[in-house]
């Protein structure tokens, strides 16, 4: 799997190294997903750096997704770069929506956000209606493994959400490890980044054994709050998107051939 945080520079590069994902059964030769940035008009540069972007995750279901998500990408630098973070609008989504698969987001995302204690279930709606508008059952939301009081009440709304405006779920984890044992590693991680030392006792902390990679029946003990059946169709509806994946990555560089000038 190539999945990469606002871009997609990289995607060559985990193409050769890390070609399957063990969990997923029969998967097709590569899954490319970019974790984006979205916001309402990317030539809108203003506010403080965070508040101008939502989070969105973006699948390439197929070559023509995966040209379209390197359009996005590209774009989204060139011309919506705002505090370094390039930006996709609604204007972008439309047109190159073609092949790709697209989800609200973690509670920092463009539909979970506004499903938080405090954010703002208008705009959720208004937002989730425009989504299926272009991208169709191609629209999904998440719920996500991540476990604490905040979290788990947020997945009940997502799934409310999904079942009141019929928006298919995947299960999702956020990720930011492969493996339990690996926790410690990005506690030091994330300590050094926010300027401070492990035995800080204010620290902020994600706490152990949270962001890794699980198993599908980890992954059903820790929704296993939620109904049974929402949490049969978020992980039935997340392996066969793995199965539809079929977004190959030219083998060749293709490179421009320029001739010297005569003169």
């Amino acid at each position: 799997t190539a999945r990469m945080h606002n871009g997609l520079r990289s995607v060559r590069r985990h193409r050769k190294g890390d070609r399957t994902t063990s969990h997923i059964p029969h998967q097709s030769d590569t899954l490319v997903i970019m974790e984006g940035y979205f916001t309402e008009d990317r030539f809108e540069k203003s506010g403080r750096k965070g508040e101008n972007y939502d989070h969105m995750t973006i699948v390439a279901l197929n070559s023509k997704g995966l040209e379209n998500l390197w359009s996005l990408s590209s774009i989204a630098y060139i011309e919506g770069s705002y505090y370094g973070n390039p930006r996709f609008d609604w204007e972008l989504l439309e047109k190159y929506n073609e092949g790709l698969m697209v989800t609200g987001g973690c509670m920092g995302g463009c539909i979970g956000k506004h499903l938080k204690d405090d954010g703002n279930y208008e705009k959720a709606v208004e937002r989730i209606a425009r989504y299926q508008a272009i991208f169709g059952d191609r629209f999904h939301l998440e719920l996500h493994t991540y476990l604490d009081p905040e979290s788990n009440e947020w997945n009940l709304r997502i799934a409310e959400a999904a079942i009141d405006y019929s928006v298919p779920l995947l299960a999702v984890s956020d990720a930011h490890y492969a493996k339990p044992d690996h926790w410690f590693a990005h506690e030091l991680m994330t300590a050094v980044q926010m300027n401070t030392t492990i035995n800080d006792p204010n620290r902020f902390s994600y706490g152990p054994n949270q962001l890794c990679i699980f198993s599908e029946q980890e992954t059903r003990e820790r929704l296993s709050y939620l109904p049974e059946s929402i949490v049969d169709q978020a992980v039935n509806r997340t392996n066969e998107i793995a199965q539809m994946c079929d977004a190959r990555v030219p083998g060749a560089r293709k490179m421009p051939v320029f001739f010297a000038s005569e003169s």
